[in-house]
């Protein structure tokens, strides 16, 4: 079956939902935390289809913290795979992937829907498309393992995000800009979303003082000043 046709990837927290609500949005996949009331950002927004799944941006357990789990990741791959199947309509789709801050759960959700939709996909290229996206992505690493697994990619999801983070040295700055997604890859149609990059970002409670989603046992900073990704 061809996957549905995807024309725009976005990722961003939930202050830039507004934003987003005259560029179509058709898909949305919201990452929240268990206990945040319901958002109120989409009332700009046409008709589209979402999907709300809850947990905390962590990757150890804590008092009164929620873990991605197993069931998690495959709901968001379940996601995937019920928008490659549908069928019946040439319309573009933008998929929206949101959490609090757009850095981490959100990019470990679009990492992992875009190794479901193009399995052939070396790793590496998958993060740096997600880069694209987001230059201020961090993924979960906790929710790339799980999807690792369940993807059978056998190690190397995990390995990639191990690579960039050494590489990086966990300073959530660089932005690659030589992705480009084969045109053969799924059937798909894909530009990079960059209407919100360059901004200072901060993460206004007490989550700065979790352990880096990334693995790397670095501690999150109060704030981001990340530069924009050139356009592809």
């Amino acid at each position: 079956m061809t996957p549905a046709r995807i024309s725009v990837l976005t990722i961003c927290g939930i202050d830039e939902l507004p934003e987003h609500g005259p560029r179509a949005v058709t898909h949305v996949l919201s990452l929240l935390d268990p206990s945040w009331p319901e958002l109120t950002g989409f009332q700009g927004y046409g008709t589209h289809r979402r999907t709300t799944l809850r947990f905390h941006d962590v990757i150890d357990p804590g008092p009164g913290l929620t873990l991605p789990t197993q069931d998690h990741v495959s709901e968001i791959l379940n996601f995937s795979s019920e928008l490659a199947a549908e069928t019946g309509s040439d319309a573009a789709r933008h998929l929206l992937v949101h959490c609090h801050m757009g850095i981490s759960r959100s990019s470990a959700a679009m990492v992992s829907l875009l190794a479901r939709i193009d399995p052939n996909e070396p790793e590496d290229r998958l993060f740096e498309c997600v880069r694209q996206i987001r230059p201020q992505a961090w993924p979960n690493s906790l929710m790339i393992g799980f999807a690792d697994d369940i993807l059978g990619r056998e190690g190397r999801l995990v390995a990639a995000l191990r690579g960039r983070s050494s590489s990086a040295g966990c300073d959530a700055s660089r932005a690659t800009a030589s992705w480009r997604w084969p045109s053969e890859a799924a059937g798909l149609s894909l530009r990079a979303d960059r209407s919100s990059q360059s901004r200072m970002i901060r993460r206004p409670d007490t989550r700065h003082e979790y352990k880096c989603g990334c693995g790397c046992r670095g501690k999150w900073r109060k704030y981001h000043s990340l530069p924009a990704a050139p356009m592809l």
